[in-house]
């Protein structure tokens, strides 16, 4: 999907639908959600400390 700015946005309804995918019968993905770094980084648009991010992490 393209937003107005043409900025790339994706959503992996998979995830949320409980798709898992798999390689040999064995799951691939163990944890429903990851949060990365770099997720952090996008969703606080640069700022280096997000205000809530600790509770998030909770």
């Amino acid at each position: 999907m393209l937003l107005i700015l043409f900025q790339v946005f994706h959503i992996d309804f998979g995830h949320f639908l409980n798709h898992k995918k798999k390689k040999f019968g064995i799951n691939r993905e163990r944890v429903p959600f990851v949060l990365t770094e770099d997720f952090v980084y996008v969703i606080a648009k640069g700022r280096d400390q997000p205000q809530k991010s600790d509770e998030f992490k909770e």
